[in-house]
């Protein structure tokens, strides 16, 4: 899938059939695999904080979760994107991808106690991966490390590690 730099951030021009068969295949593959949905809020903070804005541009797959950046997309480039990438819609979609495949979900960040909810929802909804859970990480954090498993744009960011495949947020959907 081919990116667009947006004030020096590259996202990926995709929806979320194409995104969440990017995810899988990956996964599939046991690849280690970031993507982060950037609305607007983590466009400008990459734009102003260049550091930031590099850590975010070694993200494998930034997709456009904010109607602006759609537009902005739609109207640089005329990648004709019919709508964002919300990105706890695409963790639906991966999680009912993984469930069909048996895959396992790995979830990072948040407090315990949402990521026990969160899980629960999970089991009740998509019975078949089992989730593990990371504490709360932040891109900025993960500024020093040498891994690429440790990449997320915001507090609840994106994650994916050997063998596993991830959720976007662990919030209440």
């Amino acid at each position: 899938m081919k990116r667009y730099s947006l004030f020096g951030v590259f996202y990926t021009a995709t929806d979320y059939e194409r995104a969440t068969q990017r995810i899988m295949e990956n996964a599939r593959k046991r690849m280690s695999f970031g993507v982060s949905a950037l609305a607007v809020h983590g466009l400008i903070t990459a734009y102003r904080d260049r550091h930031f804005g590099n850590l975010v541009n070694q993200i494998d797959m930034v997709v456009p979760d904010g109607q602006p950046v759609r537009w902005a997309l739609n109207s640089f480039y005329q990648v004709n994107l019919k709508d964002r990438i919300y990105g706890p819609a695409l963790t639906l979609a991966v999680l009912g991808a993984a469930n069909a495949e048996g895959l396992s979900v790995f979830l990072f960040g948040s407090t315990q106690t949402t990521l026990t909810r969160f899980s629960a929802f999970i089991q009740q909804r998509f019975p078949k991966p089992t989730a593990a859970f990371r504490p709360l990480v932040t891109l900025r954090s993960c500024a020093s490390s040498s891994t690429r498993t440790c990449c997320s744009t915001t507090k609840y960011g994106p994650q994916r590690e050997h063998g596993t495949t991830y959720s976007q947020s662990p919030r209440m959907i």
